[in-house]
Formats: structure tokens, sequence, C-alpha cells
């Protein structure tokens, strides 16, 4: 019987792989993105980045130094060191990696709630950037993943959890293989006003799962 020895939570922010050095280059540009509309904890009220700014503490602005930012990639830098090396020494027999999609792999024409993959292997591609993109996305892609590997999957143990679940009344959808191409259209939906088309193209695991494999597990 599986037994659960170990759990870590991380986060996979670009800005954990960004060099400190452009952090503010992100806030200026890339960022901008995650300015639209803000889904603010703890209520789940959305607003607007000016709404949220008015409410903030003006404290927070005598923050924005070089000097905090080296200290924070920092303390960054040593927690994902620290991820690493404890999930070394408790060397697990399996890993279950549980996150979002963020519209990577499913789109408005099948968006499920939950989906178990259970194929014997999974696609890791790095992150393609074209040569227009920014500096910021340039200098980050590689901490979602810098090498193409076929990630063994412990698909007994997949197909246990689906089972599972389907009969404790979970709406599990499954998944055995990725498609060699994955795109399509996403909102309006939730807290996203608007909606977001991703053109067809050669996609594998989402940057999540390749955050923790990379930089993580260090691709073993």
């Amino acid at each position: 019987m599986a037994k659960i020895t170990f759990g870590l939570g991380t986060s996979h922010s670009p800005m954990i792989s960004l060099p400190v050095e452009i952090w503010q280059v992100y806030a200026e540009t890339a960022g901008q993105s995650d300015r639209a509309v803000l889904c603010v904890p703890p209520t789940g009220e959305v607003m607007t980045y000016e709404e949220l700014l008015e409410r903030a503490d003006p404290a927070i602005g005598k923050s924005l130094t070089a000097q905090k930012f080296q200290t924070q990639w920092e303390a960054c830098q040593r927690g994902v060191g620290t991820l690493s090396q404890e999930l070394r020494e408790a060397a697990p027999d399996v890993a279950v990696m549980v996150t979002n999609d963020q519209n990577e792999l499913f789109f408005d024409d099948n968006y499920p709630m939950f989906s178990v993959y259970y194929g014997d292997t999974i696609k890791l591609l790095p992150r393609k950037v074209s040569e227009n993109a920014s500096a910021t996305a340039k200098a980050s892609a590689w901490g979602y993943g810098d090498a193409e590997m076929d990630v063994p999957v412990a698909s007994d143990l997949a197909l246990h959890c689906i089972e599972s679940l389907r009969d404790q009344d979970f709406d599990i959808s499954t998944s055995r293989y990725l498609n060699k191409e994955s795109g399509g259209s996403i909102g309006p939906m939730g807290y996203r006003h608007y909606d977001r088309t991703t053109p067809k193209r050669p996609y594998g695991i989402g940057q999540a799962f390749g955050f923790v494999i990379g930089r993580i597990m260090h691709n073993a």
C-alpha cells in the first residue's frame, strides 16, 4: 500500500528564475499582463491593479530597492535549494505532482475540473522563446525545463488514483497521452474578463511541472 512520506510546495513564478538585475524590468514590461484584473485573497474580490494600489500601504514602496530585491532573490534560491535537498534526502519511490494547467493544455473545448495523466511517460519540452521575445521571457525560460525528455510516469499508481477517486464520486478526467500540438481559446470566465487565444504549437507537460522536474528534481 502506498504511504505518503513527504510533501512540498513551491511557486514557479518567473521571478524565481530571473536574474535579480531584471526584476524591475519584469515589473515594467512582462508583469503588465498580471495587472489587468486581480483576484485578491482571502475574499476573492476582483479589482484592477490601480484599485488595489490605492488600498496598499504606502510603506511598501520604500521596500522596492535593489538591495531588498537582492535579499529576496537570495532567499528564493536558498528555498529552491532546500526543497531540492529535502526531496533528495526523503528519496520517495514516486512523486505525485498537483498543479493547475494555466491554459497550456486545456481550453474551453474541454476544460476538466480534475485530470489525471496515466501514460507510461510524458513529454517535457523546453520553452521555445522567439528572437522578438522580451528579455525577461528569454531569461526565465530555463526555469521551466532546459532539456527535452520523456519523463517516466507511475502509471499503475495513476490508474489507482483514477479508480479510487471515481469510486468516491469525484468527476475525474483522464489522459494517457499528449497531443503533439496544443492550442485553443479560453475566457471570459471567472475573474478573466477577456478572451485569450493560443495558436496550436508543440507543447509538452505544463510549466509548473517542468519547474519542479528541472529545478527541484534536476531532471532526475
